[in-house]
């Protein structure tokens, strides 16, 4: 859905079952926002809910809430810069919590060959 020349919104839902019983359902809504020529903003809140039988593993059982915040710099169709941000603002059951920070960026080398690149960490690897 598209709500003005600058901003969008969009929805998703995704279901997923496997054999052995598990179940995700997760929904997010996200906006993007063009800040300016250059310049966009993306933010996005989802819920994740996962239930698997007989399970006491991490991220097995229970609800969370991410919220995440990208902003990148587009200089032409090619060539960005990004920083993105994400956080768990709630969970329940065994879910664990996710927070990352990731800085990443891609160039053109030519009309047919573009490199990228990012760094990332997140909690679990600050805390171990």
């Amino acid at each position: 859905m598209v709500t003005d020349n600058a901003t969008t919104v969009r929805l998703s839902y995704d279901h997923f079952d496997n054999a052995d019983g598990a179940k995700t359902d997760t929904l997010g809504i996200g906006v993007q926002r063009q800040v300016n020529d250059t310049d966009h903003l993306d933010v996005e809140v989802q819920g994740e809910r996962v239930t698997t039988p007989n399970s006491t593993a991490d991220d097995s059982n229970g609800n969370r809430t991410n919220v995440a915040v990208k902003y990148t710099r587009r200089w032409n169709d090619s060539d960005e810069i990004w920083v993105l941000a994400q956080g768990t603002l709630a969970q329940t059951g065994n879910m664990t919590r996710q927070g990352r920070l990731t800085v990443g960026g891609s160039q053109s080398l030519d009309d047919q060959n573009t490199v990228s690149g990012q760094i990332s960490t997140d909690r679990a690897a600050e805390l171990t």
